[in-house]
């Protein structure tokens, strides 16, 4: 990802999430995942892929950061009230004191 080279490691991710049901690694893999769409512009693609991490990782981290990028996402596409609502969700709950959490403040 760091180099670029999305595809790649979008492709990388998808084998590791097929293949790897279950792992203790998998929130982080599922954001990675997401990642690679958020990197490409493809907004839509992020957004989805971002709310699985949520859905199936209420307890991470990563679900934290997840609905801080989906408000980025949404920001990105000019829907702002959309934006509030995700950045809103990163102070919430487990996200709390979460780094997210810090970041999405300055966003609301």
């Amino acid at each position: 990802m760091a180099a670029g080279r999305q595809s790649v490691a979008r492709a990388i991710l998808k084998a590791a999430i097929d293949q790897n049901a279950g792992a203790p690694e998998m929130d982080e893999i599922r954001y990675r995942y997401a990642e690679t769409f958020f990197n490409e512009s493809d907004w839509r693609s992020a957004i989805s892929e971002f709310n699985k991490v949520i859905n199936n990782h209420p307890n991470s981290t990563w679900k934290c950061w997840s609905f801080y990028r989906q408000g980025e996402a949404f920001e990105k596409m000019g829907q702002i009230e959309g934006a509030k609502a995700f950045y809103k969700g990163a102070t919430e709950g487990t996200c709390k004191s979460s780094d997210a959490a810090k970041e999405a403040k300055k966003k609301l």
